[in-house]
This record gives C-alpha cells, sequence and structure tokens, in this order.
C-alpha cells in the first residue's frame, strides 16, 4: 500500500484532538477566571448605575462563552472516541510561553481589561475578515506575543528559553496549525481523508442529554464527525465576521461597549486582582509571569478551590469513559455550585506579600489557580474509581466546613460550598 508522506494519520488526527481538547479546556478557565474579577456592586467602587448593568452582561457573557467552551470540550472528546482515541483531560498550568499551543498568544490567567478582551478576540478570530480592513488592534495573521506587553510584564522574552532562535518554526509547538481555526480545518480534513476513520464503539459516544448540553453531536461516521466540528467553529473558532453570536462578535461587542465606558475617569470594572496567581510552583511552571499566593487562608481556599476543580475532572472522567451519567450532572453541579462561587470569592481574599522589591504595590486580591498535578493518573474504572470520587469530594466538604468555621472572610460561600459538596455525595 502506498501512502502519501503528507497524508494525515490517525495518530496525528488523535494527537491533533488532544491539543484542540487542552484548548478548549483552557479557554474555559481563562474566561471564567476574567469574569470572576468583574465587580458586582456600586459598593466596590468606580462603578455608576449604568456603568454596573453593563459589567453585569460582561460577566454573564464571560461565563456563557466558558459554558459553550465545556461544550467544545466535549465535542472533541466525542471525535476523539469514535476515531479509536481517548479523551484528553490533561492540560498544563497556567502561565503557558506564547507559540507553543496554535495561537501565537499569552496563555494565563488575567484579571478583566481592555488588552484582555482584545487578547479574547484574537483567540476567537476568523479566519478570513468579509468587509473591508480588520482593525488595527486585530491581526488576521499569527499576532506577535508582543502584541500584549502588558499581559507579559513579568514575562519578559529575554526569559524565554526558545527566545534566541532565529525561526519560531525552530521552537516547540503542539501542533503545525497557527491558529484554532486551522487546527480544526486540519481535524475536518483528516476525518475526510482517513479511510476507515471511525473505528470507536459508539456506546461511549457521550449523549447531550446526559450532559445536560443537548447541541452536543454524537460522532458515528464521517457526517457527524464534521456536524461536530461545525458546530465548534460557528460558536467561536475561525468564524467568519459577520456573525454577532458568535465568542468573536460578543468580544469584538464587548471591547467597543469597553472603550466608550472607560472615557469616564475613576471608571474600574474589575477588581485589582493579581495575574495568574498560584498556590506553589508545579514542574511545568517554566515559564515567568506567575505570582505566589503566600497569605495562608487564601492559599488553603484556593487549594480547596484547586481539589474540587481536580474532583469535577474526574467526575467527568466517569461520565466520559466509564458512560455514569449520574456523574455528569454531578459535574455540572460542582463547576457551578462549588469551583465558580470559590473563585469568585478568591477574587476578595489577599494575596499576601512576599518581600521581594516592588511586592507591596502589586495586585492586592488573588483568584481561583486552577492547578493540576502532573503527571495525574488516570481514574481507575468503577466501582473503585467511583469510591475514589466520593472520598474527595467528602474531604473537600470537610475542608470547606472547617475553613468556614475559622470565622474569617467568606465563611458563608464556604460553608455553602460544603453543604453542596455533601448533598453531591448523597446524591451519588
Amino acid at each position: 500500500m502506498t501512502v502519501a508522506v503528507d497524508a494525515p494519520t490517525r495518530d496525528e488526527l488523535i494527537r491533533q484532538l488532544a491539543v484542540a481538547a487542552e484548548l478548549e479546556h483552557g479557554l474555559c478557565l481563562q474566561y471564567l477566571f476574567t469574569a470572576a474579577t468583574l465587580k458586582d456592586s456600586i459598593d466596590e467602587g468606580g462603578l455608576t448605575d449604568a456603568e454596573l448593568i453593563a459589567v453585569r452582561s460582561w460577566k454573564g457573557t464571560l461565563n456563557f462563552v466558558a459554558a459553550q467552551e465545556m461544550l467544545h470540550f466535549a465535542q472533541v472528546c466525542n471525535l476523539a472516541i469514535a476515531v479509536g482515541g481517548q479523551p484528553n483531560f490533561s492540560r498544563p498550568n497556567f502561565p503557558q510561553r506564547p507559540g507553543y499551543y496554535p495561537t501565537g498568544l499569552p496563555w494565563g490567567l488575567w484579571p478583566f481589561g481592555l488588552d484582555v478582551v482584545e487578547l479574547y478576540a484574537c483567540y476567537e478570530r476568523p479566519a478570513q475578515w468579509l468587509h473591508g480592513a480588520p482593525p488595527e488592534w486585530l491581526p488576521l495573521d499569527r499576532p506577535a506575543a508582543s502584541t500584549f506587553p502588558s499581559l507579559l510584564a513579568d514575562a519578559p522574552a529575554v526569559k524565554d528559553p526558545f527566545a534566541h532562535l532565529p525561526s519560531r518554526f525552530e521552537r516547540p509547538q503542539a501542533v503545525a496549525q497557527e491558529t484554532i481555526g486551522q487546527l480544526y480545518t486540519a481535524i475536518a480534513l483528516a476525518f475526510q481523508e482517513i479511510r476507515g476513520v471511525i473505528i470507536g464503539d459508539p456506546a461511549r459516544q457521550l449523549d447531550g442529554r446526559t450532559m445536560g448540553i443537548p447541541q452536543l453531536v454524537r460522532v458515528v461516521d464521517v457526517s457527524s464527525a464534521l456536524r461536530g466540528i461545525e458546530l465548534v467553529v460557528e460558536q467561536g473558532e475561525g468564524l467568519a465576521d459577520d456573525r454577532p453570536d458568535s465568542h468573536f462578535g460578543a468580544f469584538l461587542t464587548m471591547r467597543q461597549q469597553l472603550v466608550d465606558l472607560s472615557t469616564r475617569p475613576g471608571f474600574a470594572p474589575a477588581r485589582d486582582v493579581a495575574a495568574n496567581p498560584l498556590s506553589r510552583l508545579h514542574i511545568d511552571n517554566n515559564y515567568p509571569g506567575w505570582r505566589l499566593i503566600t497569605d495562608p487562608y487564601t492559599r488553603a481556599v484556593n487549594d480547596l478551590n484547586s481539589e474540587v476543580y481536580r474532583t469535577m475532572l474526574d467526575l467527568l472522567a466517569l461520565v466520559i469513559s466509564y458512560g455514569d451519567s449520574a456523574a455528569g450532572a454531578a459535574a455540572l453541579r460542582v463547576m457551578t455550585g462549588v469551583v465558580a462561587p470559590l473563585g469568585e470569592a478568591l477574587t476578595h481574599l489577599p494575596m499576601g506579600t512576599d518581600g521581594s522589591p516592588g511586592d507591596s504595590v502589586r495586585a492586592a486580591f488573588a483568584g481561583p489557580s486552577f492547578e493540576v498535578d502532573y503527571p495525574a493518573p488516570p481514574l481507575p474504572p468503577p466501582p473503585a474509581g467511583k469510591v475514589i470520587v466520593l472520598e474527595r469530594l467528602t474531604r473537600c466538604a470537610a475542608w470547606a466546613e472547617q475553613l468556614a468555621a475559622a470565622g474569617l472572610a467568606e465563611a458563608s460561600v464556604l460553608a455553602a460550598a460544603s453543604r453542596t459538596l455533601t448533598d453531591i455525595v448523597s446524591q451519588l
């Protein structure tokens, strides 16, 4: 049999889908972090009544887009299962070096601001611009990381271990594609060109009704695979600029509203939250830009939130890998009822200072770091896997109750998180 050198292969397709899963997963967390930094009340200062309405709208939009990224993640899981791969739940910790993923953009957790909204528009930028020239701030080709100097202020290029290389093509990259849209185009092409590409068990496909996301496409043939890819692209990545309901369109609208409101002196829509907070360094934190949380109480709350988040991923694994439908509803409840409110609470808690020069004048508050352990051992199949998840949720409920009992800031949020986790355990 003769195989063209450049023909798509199953191995390459599985690798591309693994990267796509990391991208959708990571974008979801970035949008959630930014949403959590937006203010909720006039009492926080910097907002008029009318401005607060706009800020709450932005928070709602970011959370909605984050939810759709989880739909995209689930869709990529179905695509991977269909070709004989495994769903990819792993991802690196924040921040990471620009240029590794097919975005060429900063990859981290940032509080709300004009540069961050523009960054998100660049993530979701279309493959082509239909109506004249794009705005100067939005390059359609691969943007340089230097496009966002304020986001990389703590991570100068000279600290990039690959900065001395003359071409980005000589630097390690996840895949060859330069944009998210191009990545999905390559994935679609592979589904069309690889002979006998569908080999996965249809029974393992995620059902949108089970996951609470009815738009999810079960991938049982090439036609349904292309519909699933089209769903992802139409909702955000690589879309032409005439769809205001896409992620890209939403960020364009948000940017213009922000520019208009920023003309008032003193306008301050976001809390003073640190970028890329971490409780501790991990083996994959090899790019600068992070800042360690030194306040012991804040660090404990952040560690709790990260543990609950990791357990939510294991609940998703029970659904995706082992067909446990009850775990799907539990995962959704953990995200909305525990991870989201704890993440918001962290933007009210102090970072602490580490004594370094200038640390006392840097951002005052923390935020959710969503830290992961590497390497993370895979969850065993039920019943052992389910027992492990239930034990961890029980420990997290007790941990949240203990932190709430300390009577410090955000105690009511922690107490509510403990009750929710306890109820989830009883339901499972």
